[in-house]
């Protein structure tokens, strides 16, 4: 299903639990993660970024930098 955005969800035998959005691109996924942090009754111990995060970022680059002459500043990138 194209533009499906899911969260998949592992619960493990030793009580811990992992998740990884799916379809989520830029800073969107955090929000999901707030989400289930409250819903869980839980705290993030790990994370990492899939390329996914950066995507949405990327793409805005991308664009910025098809303008002939656009300044673009790439601060913490």
């Amino acid at each position: 299903m194209a533009g499906s955005r899911q969260v998949q969800i592992r619960l493990h035998p030793d009580g811990s639990i992992t998740g990884e959005t799916i379809g989520m691109k830029g800073t969107s996924c955090l929000s999901a993660l707030a989400l289930l942090e409250a819903l869980l009754d839980a705290t993030v111990s790990d994370s990492e970024f899939t390329k996914e995060f950066y995507e949405q970022e990327q793409d805005a680059l991308a664009a910025a930098e098809s303008f002939e002459g656009a300044e673009v500043s790439t601060h913490g990138a």
